[in-house]
């Protein structure tokens, strides 16, 4: 069961999210594609259901259905930390307008595997770090 706490977070950051993806189209002039989004899972889809089920929600509500106007991409990491360069090096290959990710193993991943590719980190252990990771 999702409590109200992680409820409010991934509002938050989906808002942030919603915003980098409404850049994109701005700067696409109006492109007719639906934005890509790369979710990066540090378990499986059955071991993050909550997760995927609650980030698909909150973006729905903002206006970004998958299927109409969002590819969600989802990357399973299994558990091991390890893989996060190849799955972003996949995930990146799709060019995807954002990267989600959860996590700080992933935080730093992402940091090395790109410059140019936002990326949104839904944790609040990540965001109680606050600017730390910005650059």
């Amino acid at each position: 069961m999702q409590s109200a706490g992680r409820g409010r977070w991934f509002f938050a950051a989906g808002g942030v999210l919603a915003g980098a993806l409404a850049a994109g189209r701005v700067a696409a002039q109006g492109a007719a594609q639906p934005s890509r989004v790369a979710l990066l899972l540090v378990g499986t889809r059955a071991t993050e259901s909550v997760t995927v089920d609650v980030f698909r929600d909150t973006m729905a509500r903002l206006g970004h259905v998958e299927g109409r106007n969002l590819v969600l991409d989802l990357r399973e990491a299994d558990g091991r930390f390890e893989r996060y360069p190849a799955l972003l090096a996949e995930a990146l290959g799709e060019r995807p307008k954002v990267i989600v990710i959860r996590g700080s193993e992933a935080v730093h991943a992402a940091m090395k595997a790109t410059r140019s590719v936002p990326i949104v980190a839904i944790s609040p252990a990540i965001a109680a770090r606050g600017p730390r990771y910005v650059e």
